[in-house]
C-alpha cells in the first residue's frame, strides 16, 4: 500500500464510446489535499458549502408507480452515453415464494418511467440480481439470474434492446450453474460478465461475449475460502479488469472482514495476486468506479469504496485509489467521518461523472441497523477523492424498514436481517454533469424503488 496523493495522474485507459456531452468537458477544480472536510455536514436536506457549486435535485420519482407486489430491492441502472436523457433501471420484487425482476426505461432523464416486458420463460420460478449496461453498438444490455421450475439451478441469460430499453430479446447466456452476484461490463471493444459460483469453493468466473452473444468462460479465480463473494468489478484497460471480493458473513456479527482486490488480464488469462484494501462490513457490497472522463485531471484513476466500523461503533466509509490500473493501491482514507449517534452506513455506491467528479452515496442508518430508519446521502469530490466538500442528504422522508410489507421469511432468513439496507447493492451512474441514482426507500410502507437525478452546479 502507498500514500494517496490526489495530484498523482495514473496511466490512462483507451477511450470508451463517447457522446457529444463527453467530448467538451470543463477542467476538474483542484483543491488542497484533505482526507475529509466535515464542516459541510447538513442539518437537513440543504446542500453544501462549496462556493459557487451545490448539489441540486433535478428529478425524484418512483420507478414503478404501480408499486404492486412485495418489497422492491437491489436496483441497478444505466444511462445511455449518447443520449443522457435515456435510462434503463431494473430491480427485484421479492416475496416468500417467487421473485420477479422488473425492467423500466425513462426517456426524460429519470423524471418518469415505463415498464418494459421481458421475454422470460413461462415456467420461471424466480429471477434476481439484475445488471444493466450500454453496449458499444448503442444497444442496451441486461442480465439476470434465473431459476426455472424450482430446479435449484441458477442460469444467467443476457438480453439486448436496440430501442433504449423499450423491448428486449434474448441475446446469449453465460455458461455455468448456480452463478450469483453477476456484474456486466461493456467497454469500447469487449463485453464481460463476472459472477460468483455458489458451489465449488465460490470461484469468481470471468466470461467474455462473442459477436453473436455467445459467452465463453475465460478464467476462474478461487478466493481464500467459500464465504468470499464477488463485490464489484471495473474495466481499466483493453481486456484488463479489476474486481474485489469480500467475506459476506459479516452481517451475522457486524465484524469487518478482509476486502481483496484482484486484477485480471484477458490477453494472458492470468489473475494477479490479491491485495487487501482494508476491512469491510458486508452490509452492502463494496463499490468500484473508474474515471474515464477524457479531460479529467485524474483520468484512469480507480476508486474502491466500502463500509467499515469506527472505534466508537458507528459506520465509516473508506476509500482507496489506484493510479496504475489496480497494480498498486493507496492506503485507505475516510470519507466524511460520522458524527456521534450516526449509526451504520450501508450500501456504498460510487460513480464518476463526465467531468471527472467522484460521487459517493450511502444509506445512513439510525442506531439499530435492522429496524432503525435511514436516509440516503450523496457526497462529491472535485479533486479525485482528496476531499468531499459537496454533501447532501437526498431524502426528506426517512426510510423505516420495519413495516408489515417487509416482514417476510426468505427460506428461513428474515427479510429485514438479510437486506437491512434494501439489498446488497443499488444503482448510481454519473453522466453529463449529474449523478443518477436508483435505490429502495420505505417511507410509510414496504421498500419501493425511487430514482433521483442530482446535478453539480450553481446553487
Amino acid at each position: 500500500m502507498r500514500p494517496f496523493h490526489p495530484l498523482a495522474i495514473g496511466q490512462s485507459r483507451p477511450d470508451r464510446a463517447s457522446s457529444p456531452s463527453r467530448r467538451c468537458l470543463a477542467a476538474v477544480l483542484l483543491l488542497p489535499l484533505a482526507v475529509v472536510l466535515d464542516s459541510c455536514r447538513p442539518a437537513s436536506t440543504a446542500a453544501s458549502s462549496q462556493p459557487g457549486l451545490a448539489l441540486r435535485l433535478q428529478a425524484d420519482a418512483p420507478v414503478d408507480a404501480a408499486a404492486a407486489g412485495g418489497p422492491q430491492v437491489e436496483p441497478h441502472l444505466a444511462v445511455d452515453p449518447w443520449d443522457p436523457s435515456r435510462l434503463v433501471a431494473a430491480f427485484m420484487s421479492v416475496s416468500e415464494g417467487p421473485w420477479e425482476v422488473r425492467v423500466h426505461r425513462s426517456v426524460d432523464g429519470g423524471r418518469t418511467w415505463r415498464r418494459s416486458p421481458l421475454p422470460l420463460r413461462g415456467d420461471t420460478y424466480r429471477s434476481f440480481d439484475p445488471w444493466l449496461a450500454w453496449a458499444p453498438d448503442g444497444s442496451a444490455l441486461y442480465l439476470v439470474v434465473v431459476e426455472v421450475s424450482r430446479d435449484g439451478v441458477w442460469r444467467l441469460p443476457v438480453f439486448r434492446s436496440a430501442d433504449g430499453g423499450g423491448s428486449w430479446s434474448r441475446w446469449g447466456e453465460v455458461p455455468g450453474r448456480t452463478l450469483d452476484r453477476p456484474v456486466l461490463l461493456a467497454t469500447a471493444g469487449e463485453i464481460f460478465v463476472l459472477a460468483s459460483e455458489a458451489a465449488g469453493g465460490a470461484p469468481v468466473v470471468v466470461a467474455r461475449a462473442g459477436g453473436d452473444g455467445g459467452f465463453v468462460v475465460r478464467g476462474r479465480y478461487t478466493p481464500p475460502h467459500a464465504l468470499f463473494i464477488l463485490a464489484a468489478a471495473a474495466p481499466v484497460g483493453e481486456g484488463v479488469i479489476v474486481f474485489t471480493v469480500t467475506d459476506r458473513s459479516s452481517l451475522q456479527d457486524l465484524r469487518p472482514r478482509p476486502l481483496l482486490a484482484v486484477r485480471y488480464d484477458d490477453a494472458t488469462g492470468r489473475f494477479g495476486a490479491a491485495q487487501q484494501l482494508g476491512e469491510a462490513l458486508f452490509v452492502g457490497a463494496p463499490a468500484l468506479a473508474v474515471d474515464d472522463a477524457p479531460d479529467s485531471t485524474h483520468r484512469g484513476r480507480l476508486y474502491s469504496v466500502w463500509t467499515d466500523r469506527e472505534d466508537g461503533g458507528g459506520g465509516a466509509l473508506r476509500l482507496a485509489v489506484s493510479d496504475d490500473r489496480g497494480a498498486t493501491w493507496s492506503d485507505a482514507a475516510t470519507v466524511l467521518p460520522s458524527a456521534p449517534g450516526d449509526g451504520l452506513r450501508t450500501v456504498p455506491l460510487a460513480a464518476v461523472d463526465a467531468r471527472g467528479r467522484l460521487g459517493v452515496a450511502w444509506r445512513q442508518h439510525a442506531a439499530d441497523l435492522f429496524t432503525g430508519c435511514s436516509h440516503l446521502h450523496l457526497a462529491v469530490s472535485l479533486d479525485g477523492g482528496g476531499a468531499f466538500p459537496l454533501h447532501r442528504r437526498l431524502t426528506g422522508d426517512a426510510s423505516c424498514p420495519d413495516h408489515p410489507d417487509n416482514r417476510l421469511d426468505l427460506e428461513g432468513i428474515p427479510f429485514l436481517r438479510r437486506w437491512p439496507g434494501g439489498g446488497d447493492y443499488a444503482g448510481i451512474e454519473g453522466a453529463s454533469g449529474r449523478f443518477h441514482l436508483a435505490f429502495p426507500h420505505g417511507a410509510g410502507g414496504g421498500y419501493r424503488i425511487r430514482s433521483m437525478a442530482v446535478a453539480v452546479g450553481e446553487p
